[in-house]
């Protein structure tokens, strides 16, 4: 008994799923429009030998590529706009299954389903798909790794016998090989392909969940590729930053039309009045007008980074002044004409006070461009260890 393979095929299909059925087809011969409308196919799926699909980089294309029409090229990962670094994949379709399909509803591709559902997965992943017909199987595998496209490879393997048994060990010797060379990888087998006992151990087999929703892209039957997928995105973007141009023009052009009204009526009006406008400028001079506290802020940094380069110096507190004169200090009665004064320890050395404390002076002062001098000294030592420090107020003149 002869079974119509297109029956057979929507049969399946149809008990399987809820969505209109669909047919696969690898070869031409095995359209049959009219088959086709007897049993009501709703889409017609190309895979197998119909299609061949390479990544850009690769440089592969089909053997014999007058008889196929290239496709537009496919994004390897999802962006909102194409970058020219990003590689992409080629797809051509076979001349003679379109010529067969002629006056049908425009066919699908497997190769878009698989991409589509790769792209959703979060987990690195190898979908392998393909189908089976009366002389050979066709393997479309396709590599994910963070959700791009990576690796696409197409392998044929021939029917030996009506046993799936060769068939099984030659597939479980392909999934070792990718996951060998891919490791880590989730390894998937797609519908239409279906499963087999002896793949249980090897692969996850995930059925139909590609073809969950339609992927209907156009199918590009000229010399030159339509615009399909690859400029839709740039396309609407111009469009989009033509609309947002307009509107920002149209902006701006209103916000001059009202300052140029204002600018007239308040040209053509009452006058400025003068205390408004001495007022503004007293504002505008105490706005310029450095103030006393940003001085003395400026003159506490410069002396704490020259006593931050003296060795074994401690610093124990600093005082300044916007004022010369000051009198009596946090640190003790100042000179007339002293605005700053700060007082440090110092290790005692085996030389005499003075010896030890006019090169540091003199280094001081020359980093913060004061004169400086020696108010107070006294010598300090601690009972328990003997050790000897002086004890130093030093005031001066700080120049702006």
């Amino acid at each position: 008994m002869l079974i119509d393979p297109v029956a057979l095929n929507a049969m399946f299909w149809g008990l399987v799923r809820r969505s209109p059925p669909c047919w696969f087809v690898s070869h031409a011969d095995q359209v049959n429009t009219e088959s086709l409308a007897e049993h009501k196919i709703d889409d017609v799926v190309l895979c197998g030998q119909a299609v061949f699909a390479a990544l850009q980089s690769s440089g592969l294309m089909p053997a014999r590529a007058d008889d196929y029409f290239e496709q537009p090229q496919r994004p390897t990962q999802r962006r909102l706009l194409d970058d020219k670094k990003d590689d992409a994949l080629r797809i051509w379709v076979a001349r003679d299954a379109l010529q067969r399909l002629d006056g049908h509803k425009r066919p699908l591709l497997a190769f878009d389903h698989y991409l589509l559902w790769g792209f959703q997965q979060r987990i690195n992943t190898i979908i392998i798909g393909g189908i089976e017909s009366k002389y050979e199987t066709n393997l479309e595998i396709m590599v994910f790794e963070q959700r791009k496209l990576v690796a696409v490879e197409e392998r044929i393997v021939p029917v030996t016998s009506r046993n799936t048994l060769p068939f099984a060990s030659e597939l479980i010797r392909i999934i070792s090989d990718e996951k060998l060379r891919w490791k880590g990888f989730r390894v998937v087998l797609s519908a239409p392909l279906p499963m087999l006992p002896e793949l249980a151990d090897s692969v996850e087999y995930i059925d139909q969940a590609a073809f969950k929703h339609r992927v209907r892209e156009t199918i590009n039957t000229g010399s030159l590729p339509p615009l399909g997928r690859v400029l839709r995105w740039p396309a609407a973007i111009a469009i989009t930053g033509i609309l947002f141009y307009c509107a920002a023009l149209g902006l701006g052009w209103q916000q001059y039309i009202a300052a140029r009204n204002e600018y007239r009526a308040a040209a053509h009006g009452e006058p400025f009045n003068p205390e408004l406008l001495s007022l503004l400028e007293k504002q505008r001079h105490f706005l310029d007008t450095p103030q006393p506290q940003q001085q003395l802020s400026q003159r506490a940094r410069i002396i704490a980074s020259a006593l931050s380069s003296v060795d074994h110096l401690a610093v124990k507190r600093i005082f300044v002044t916007h004022q010369a004169g000051a009198g009596n200090s946090t640190l003790g009665n100042l000179t007339a004409d002293a605005n700053i004064a700060f007082t440090v320890d110092i290790p005692a050395a085996n030389i005499t006070a003075l010896e030890q404390i006019q090169p540091i002076l003199a280094s001081l002062s020359k980093q913060m461009g004061a004169d400086l001098r020696l108010d107070t000294q006294r010598e300090k030592s601690d009972s328990a260890t003997g050790f000897k420090s002086l004890h130093l107020l030093i005031e001066g003149v700080m120049h702006d």
